[in-house]
C-alpha cells in the first residue's frame, strides 16, 4: 500500500469514528432528555439541585359522598398531568404532593391534593403512605348533601408499594394498583417511579 492510499484509508476511518461518536453522543443526549420528559411529575431537590422523585402514572381517585337519599356514592376524579408539584427530599423519608383544581370547579372552590410519602431503608425504596384532601365542589358533587365539604383521609402506614432497589432506582408496573385511603380509593396504573434519585444527569 503506497502512502497516498494509506492517507486516504486513515482519513476514511477517522471520518467513521467522528460520525459514530456524534451518533452516540446524540443518542445519549436524546436518551437523557427522554428520560426526564417521560415523567409527568418531577420533584426538584432544592439542596441537591437535581430531581429527587420522578413519577409517571395515571391516578384516579374515588371520592365518597352522601346523596340526597342519605346513601353513600362515589365520584371518580383524575389527577391531571399538569398538577402543581411540591414536597421535600431527604435521605430516609421524602414526599411528593400534587395539587390541582378540577376542571368543573368554580374559581372560589378549593384545590385538591394527594401526597405520596416514600421511605428508603438503604436497600429499597417504597411508597409508605398516601394522604388525600379532596374538596367536594358543586360541579362534581351536585347530588351531595356534603357539598363544599372536605374529604380528608390517610392510608395505612408502611404500604410497601412500588418497591424498587435504591441502586437501580426505578419501579415499573403497567397493571392497575388499587389502594384504600379511608373511605376512598386510589387507582394507579402505568406507573414508572424513581425515588431518592442520585443520578445528576439522568442519562444512565
Amino acid at each position: 500500500m503506497n502512502r497516498r492510499n494509506f492517507e486516504l484509508l486513515f482519513l476514511y476511518f477517522t471520518l467513521i469514528v467522528i460520525a459514530l461518536s456524534r451518533t452516540i453522543n446524540s443518542e445519549s443526549a436524546t436518551g437523557s432528555e427522554h428520560r426526564i420528559t417521560n415523567f409527568s411529575y418531577v420533584l426538584q431537590s432544592v439542596t441537591l439541585s437535581r430531581p429527587c422523585i420522578l413519577a409517571n402514572m395515571t391516578i384516579t381517585i374515588k371520592v365518597p359522598y352522601k346523596t340526597q337519599e342519605n346513601k353513600i356514592d362515589y365520584i371518580s376524579l383524575k389527577v391531571p398531568q399538569n398538577a402543581t408539584i411540591e414536597g421535600h427530599c431527604s435521605i430516609v423519608i421524602s414526599d411528593m404532593k400534587l395539587t390541582w383544581k378540577d376542571g368543573k370547579a368554580k374559581p372560589n372552590d378549593k384545590e385538591n391534593s394527594i401526597k405520596f410519602t416514600f421511605i428508603n431503608d438503604h436497600t429499597n425504596f417504597s411508597l409508605f403512605s398516601i394522604d388525600l384532601n379532596i374538596y367536594r365542589d358543586e360541579g362534581n358533587f351536585k347530588n351531595a348533601t356534603d357539598v363544599k365539604q372536605w374529604f380528608n383521609a390517610t392510608s395505612d402506614k408502611d404500604l410497601y408499594l412500588f418497591v424498587a432497589s435504591v441502586k437501580n432506582e426505578i419501579h415499573r408496573c403497567n397493571n392497575e394498583t388499587i389502594q384504600k385511603v379511608g373511605e376512598g380509593e386510589i387507582h394507579m396504573n402505568s406507573v414508572s417511579l424513581i425515588a431518592f434519585n442520585r443520578d445528576y444527569d439522568l442519562s444512565s
